[in-house]
This record gives C-alpha cells, structure tokens and sequence, in this order.
C-alpha cells in the first residue's frame, strides 16, 4: 500500500475521534532542485497536500543529509502554519537566490544547505502535531512525514523508502520530480520541467541581536537557521556549564561558515545569543525590561523574582533561554507585582509542561499550545 494512503486511513481514523484537527502527514515532498543555471545555492523544496486541512506545520523540520547519511543539516524549523491548505495544494520552502532566479518566493527562506549530487532531504515531524522540536531526533529519518534518497544515496533512509533514486536533485535546468507514491524513490522520482509554487502567504523570517551584535552581518535568516542547527546539536538545559555551551554554539558556527551556510561574519552573532543565555546556567532566566520611556533592554537574571518591573515601566520573563529571543511578544509573559501592606512581591510566571490547558504558546514549557493543550 503506498505511504500516502496508510497514513490516510490512519488520520481519517484519528480525524473521526477528534474532529477539527488539524494535521500535517497526508503529505509528501513533491519536488526537489539544488542549482539552478549554473547558481548551486539556488534551491528549492515543494510539498504537496495529499487531503484538506494540512496547514498544521509551524515547528516542523526541513533537514539535509549528505550522501552517506554520515553529516545532516537542519536547514529550517518552520515558523508558523500555512495560510490555506487542501488536497492538491502546493507550497514550497526555498533560498533567496532560487526566488530571484525564478520569481517564485517560498513561503519559508532558509539558507543554501542541500547537499549534491547525492543526498536525502526531510520534511516533517513525529507525532499527531509536530512537538517541540529539542525533545526529537532530527537524524532519524524515521521521525519525518517524508524523506527523498537521491544520486545513489547510501544512509540510512525511512523504513517505508525500499531504494534511492539514482537521479540528482536537478539537473541545472529541470527539477527532480514525484510521478508516484509506491515508496520507492527509485521508481517514483524523476527529472521535469520544474514548476514552483508557493501558498500565497510568503513567511518572512527575522531575527533579533544582542546590542552591538548585529556588526556587518545582514544575514539573519543565516543567523536563524544556524542557532537552530545549535539548538539541534548543543544541549542547552544539560551543559556541564555556560562556557561549555557557548563552545559549542562558537563550533557549530563555524562548521556553518565553512560550508557556506552561514557568512564568516555572522559567526559572532550566532556566539553572542548563545553567550547572551541561560544555558549552562540551572535556575537563571532571561528578563525582559522595558523602560517609561520605551526603552527595552534584555538581562540574565539569577531567577525570575531578580527581574524587577522598572519604574513606570514593565517586565517580563522570557520561556526562552536567549536574550535574541526572550522580548518577543508571544514569548514573554508579564510580571505582576502586588504591594500588600507597605510590602511588595512580586510573582513570575511559570510555564505550562507537556499536556496541560494553554491558550496560546507562550504558555507551554515547549512553546507549542494545540487544542487547548501543551506539546
């Protein structure tokens, strides 16, 4: 039975038990190109929706692996859902030069990362809903809705995928295309007239860096993608220690900068957010203040009764460990504080763990509210 129509029968089963869930597994990269007229980072990836209602799929992952599964890349977590789905529809995730060279704008940017002429590439996440990326295994490919083997790859593939294809992910001009669903990349893949699409709500990522950060780095969809790859590879809450972390992030940098995927003078941007951090540092939290005057400054803190709501002001603590991220709206949680009697306290907030009652993101220890719940 091919891989598309068991995972049919099984969500229609699930949809029939939950109604109005929304998922994202009836679902399969569609097209894939790496160089594009001479251009090696013009590259592209589409996904097709094989049934309605497959807009779930911010936090899901887009992942490269080299020819012998021996390296991988995690090249974009997505942001955000798409904006509008159904059985048939077509949306894409691509580079800036691809969006140049064809006028297309993915939905979702990442930076050039596909690797060629052989390779796997990975879309997708475990569960019914994608769940907070950090807590699964982005190098099994088991783990994805989808994965394409290509040139002759020979790592370690999906269990469903029984061969690679020998064909490379395009071939200058036309794209590598699915003509079937049989779960053999061998037979189901081929070389086409490529035929980019988007889902007409075009993502445009940014990133925030530390004061004095920014330098002569204006990538920072680089900068995003490379502290994902971080993320992916550095453990932020079981360092041994803070400088033990950040070496880690420095190190991921430049592997990112050597192969291309990040400019060499991005590399201090990536090393400031992780510096600017609580990883490595149990109890610590990033405290957001933001001044009468409008003034916003970010700080560690040593626990969250340390961040003081400024005078005329307001504060907050972030459920993020970086400072680069810890002000944005849905990400920090106001402080309340209380004057009793002369005496003032003031009271954090506390996230929300895996399957608890959420109403927005925010809340969740995983940054992901679903239904109501925690994931």
């Amino acid at each position: 039975m091919p891989r598309a129509v068991a995972l049919l029968s099984l969500l229609l089963v699930l949809l029939g038990a939950a109604p109005g869930w929304a998922v994202f597994h009836i679902s399969a990269i569609d097209e894939i190109m790496s160089g594009l007229n001479g251009d090696a980072t013009a590259q592209y990836v589409e996904i097709k929706m094989l049934a309605d209602a497959q807009i779930a799929v911010a936090h899901t992952r887009l992942t490269a692996f080299n020819c012998d599964g021996s390296t991988s890349n995690v090249l974009l977590e997505l942001p955000q859902d798409l904006c509008t789905g159904g059985a048939g529809w077509r949306w894409s995730m691509g580079t800036s030069s691809w969006a140049a060279a064809t006028g297309v704008t993915p939905d979702f940017p990442f930076s050039p990362g596909l690797f060629a002429p052989c390779g796997q590439i990975c879309w997708g996440a475990p569960g019914i809903v994608p769940p907070n990326p950090a807590t699964w295994d982005a190098t099994d490919p088991n783990n994805y809705v989808d994965c394409v083997a290509y040139g002759g790859y020979t790592g370690p593939r999906q269990t469903s995928d029984s061969t690679a294809s020998t064909l490379p992910p395009g071939d200058g001009t036309m794209s590598l295309q699915r003509m079937g669903d049989t779960g053999d990349d061998l037979a189901d893949f081929a070389l086409a007239a490529r035929t980019p699409a988007n889902d007409g709500c075009v993502t445009t990522t940014t990133t925030t860096l530390p004061h004095g950060g920014g330098g002569a780095c204006k990538d920072f969809a680089g900068v995003a993608n490379t502290r994902m790859q971080v993320a992916a590879q550095c453990d932020c809450a079981g360092a041994a220690n803070h400088g033990t972390y950040v070496k880690c992030a420095a190190a991921v940098a430049k592997a990112a900068a050597a192969v291309g995927l990040l400019p060499k003078a991005c590399k201090g941007a990536v090393k400031r957010c992780a510096a600017m951090s609580t990883c490595g540092k149990p109890g610590f939290v990033t405290c957001c203040r933001t001044k009468a005057d409008g003034g916003r400054a970010c700080r560690i803190k040593r626990r969250a009764a340390a961040c003081k709501v400024p005078k005329g002001g307001t504060a907050c603590v972030g459920d993020v460990p970086s400072c680069c991220d810890a002000c944005g709206a849905t990400t920090c949680a106001t402080v309340t504080t209380t004057t009793t009697a002369g005496a003032t306290s003031t009271t954090a907030p506390t996230c929300v763990q895996r399957g608890g009652s959420c109403t927005t993101s925010a809340q969740c220890c995983s940054h992901y509210c679903y239904v109501d719940h925690c994931y």
